[in-house]
């Protein structure tokens, strides 16, 4: 290439051209097109840590928060190691361990509850992963510890131990605000019942019994006291518990008191929030705080009545304001709980425990108890008018049997009846009509319909006990019984009314139970 070429191009080169704002766009959609990122000045490039390293760093900075050497845990006595599930990660020191997986992060565990821990197979067991470091706890003098893992919780006092809560019992016991609330702390494992059927923990001032039908429920105090003293849910006029303590209350029939005299704390997931809207005509939002070792002060516009139905029954009852306006009234003091086949109250004037008898009729006269065969015959009334299949006639609903009670995860459904119910029609038989039954199994359940105040049954399934794969009228039996019949379930229809007022007396329903013998029972606060 000739010298003065040379020149010329080393001259071009070193002259600076602006490019167009045209030619910048160009560029960058090459760029983006081509994956490239643009490199911003000052900005180091991330560091790719390996699982081990992460949780290296979060074990280091656990340790340290923890009070490093000096603290408590002490030296190492083991490197960070992985979990035999590939999970977590773990470090042993002198004075405890240090724990890690991704979705808890790191927490501290030591002494008689790590040792429990440890015993039930450390993070392989049925509490899982360690979620809170071991915290003190947090009643008002500070005593016993406890740590929160994944599947339950490990409590320690030293008059009881470290003992493990885990499954529907832990989680009644943290609802009900843990160590803080009624229950104080555990002071057993848990245990079997005698029957075989139920679980249960005692604890310092209440116990928790479960069932799979009947779920998780506390019972303390007084009533706690006269269930115990008649033989537990040994004795058949009680049987299980199927609610907490309650508060009569004229306009849902019940409300429970740990709604608003139960301290809440981080991990407990369900503190009280007082709408700030609705058709209840609730004020300001409210969310409970710790007040002293019992109870729980709040602002008492925010106790009264008018609070979300929601947040006083198992399932959402919306009740209108005006509704709760015309039965407003002063609270009541007296308490009770709910068990199987009775109801006990305590009654706040007299401090007495009694077993509530059955309110039979209203000074007007209307019946407020049936019998399985009584049942029946409203099923039979009720079907005769809604369940009409072709070219047959409804003979008869016989009552059967009740099935046990049942817990759908949100609160305790009541038993069902079982009834048998026949249809008399025809079949082709060699060319002629001939009799023939069709023959239904049918449940029911009874509720108590707050809003309406009434006695309510709805049909809840069905099957067959005699089924002809033809009638007449019905080229396909369970095609026709299921197109009029499915329809039908879950609809209310009304066995009996109940009123506000009764003798001049407000009336608060507390419990509308169905008896093993098919009995269907409502019972008031006295």
């Amino acid at each position: 290439m000739p010298k003065i070429q040379a020149v010329s191009l080393a001259k071009a080169a070193s002259v600076k051209i602006k490019p167009s704002a045209s030619s910048l766009k160009v560029a960058k959609a090459v760029r983006v097109k081509a994956g490239v990122k643009k490199r911003i000045p000052g900005r180091t490039k991330p560091v790719r840590r390996t699982p081990i390293q992460r949780a290296t760093l979060a074990i280091n900075a656990k340790f340290n928060e923890q009070g490093g050497a000096k603290g408590w845990l002490r030296k190492a006595t083991t490197e960070v190691r992985q979990c035999p599930d590939k999970i977590g990660y773990f470090r042993h020191h002198a004075g405890g361990s240090i724990y890690y997986s991704p979705s808890t992060g790191a927490h501290a565990v030591k002494g008689a509850i790590r040792k429990l821990w440890s015993e039930q197979g450390w993070e392989r067991g049925d509490l899982g992963y360690p979620t809170t470091d071991e915290e003190r706890g947090r009643n008002a003098d500070g005593e016993g510890r406890y740590s929160v893992f994944q599947g339950g919780a490990v409590f320690w006092k030293s008059e009881y131990g470290a003992i493990q809560l885990d499954g529907p019992i832990w989680s009644k016991y943290r609802d009900t605000g843990a160590e803080v609330g009624p229950l104080g702390f555990p002071k057993q494992a848990e245990r079997g019942t005698p029957d075989r059927r139920g679980r249960f923990v005692h604890f310092e001032f209440g116990s928790i019994y479960y069932t799979a039908q009947t779920g998780a429920c506390e019972v303390h105090g007084s009533i706690r006291g006269y269930w115990a003293s008649k033989g537990w849910e040994r004795n058949p006029k009680l049987g299980y518990p199927l609610s907490d303590e309650l508060i009569p209350d004229r306009a849902l029939g019940w409300k429970s008191p740990l709604n608003f005299n139960i301290a809440r704390a981080a991990f407990v997931t369900n503190a009280v929030k007082l709408s700030s809207a609705g058709s209840s005509g609730v004020g300001k939002v409210g969310v409970a705080t710790f007040a002293n070792k019992k109870k729980l002060t709040l602002n008492p516009a925010l106790v009264k009545k008018k609070v979300p139905a929601n947040m006083l029954v198992a399932k959402p009852i919306v009740q209108p304001k005006a509704v709760l306006d015309a039965i407003a009234g002063q609270d009541s003091e007296n308490r009770y709980s709910d068990f199987e086949n009775g109801v006990l109250f305590w009654n706040r004037k007299t401090r007495q425990v009694s077993e509530l008898s059955p309110w039979l009729r209203t000074s007007r006269g209307t019946s407020l108890r049936f019998s399985g065969v009584q049942m029946a015959n409203k099923v039979r009334a009720e079907l005769s008018k809604k369940l009409k299949l072709p070219s047959c006639t409804l003979t008869s609903v016989v009552f059967k049997r009740v099935s046990s009670y049942s817990f759908d995860g949100a609160g305790v459904r009541n038993r069902k009846h079982e009834f048998e119910v026949n249809y008399r029609g025809s079949t082709l038989v060699a060319g002629k009509y001939k009799p023939a039954d069709l023959t239904l199994r049918v449940w029911a359940v009874v509720s108590w319909n707050p809003i309406h105040r009434s006695i309510d049954l709805a049909l809840t399934h069905f099957g067959y006990r005699k089924r002809p794969a033809k009638m007449k009228g019905m080229s396909d039996t369970r095609v026709s019984v299921g197109r009029r019949l499915d329809p039908l379930l879950w609809q209310r229809f009304v066995i009996a009314s109940v009123p506000a007022k009764d003798r001049s007396r407000n009336v608060a329903v507390l419990s509308v139970k169905t008896l093993n013998n098919g009995m269907v029972q409502l019972y008031r606060e006295p």
